[in-house]
């Protein structure tokens, strides 16, 4: 492939715009359409004090490590996970009171009056 074409081909991707607050239900929406991923964050929400690793969410669910990984990965990303120090890493869910708010284009980065 030449320049010219990857080029073409890579200004047809459609461009990330900047998450809003309104956005955050639409990729929850998003973010549980996977089975996997609503499964896997019903198994984290129905033992908040317990970890799991990769390798007994991959027994837990009969699913490729790559596949749980990228899954798992989703989850701490939208901040309903956590991921615990150490090797390997563990993944717990997070408590309510520990995930983060809601990204807004208003919010000032301090949390305090502006």
């Amino acid at each position: 492939m030449d320049d010219s074409s990857f080029n073409a081909r890579r200004a047809a991707l459609p461009v990330k715009r900047p998450i809003e607050s309104g956005d955050v239900e639409n990729r929850f929406r998003s973010l549980v359409q996977s089975p996997l991923r609503a499964g896997l964050m019903r198994h984290l929400n129905a033992r908040p004090d317990e970890s799991f690793d990769i390798e007994s969410l991959m027994q837990a669910f009969g699913r490729l490590k790559l596949d749980v990984e990228n899954c798992v990965r989703d989850l701490v990303d939208f901040g309903v996970a956590g991921v615990l120090p150490g090797t390997p890493p563990r993944y717990t869910a997070k408590r309510p009171e520990q995930r983060r708010p809601p990204i807004s284009s208003t919010s000032s980065s301090s949390g305090g009056p502006t």
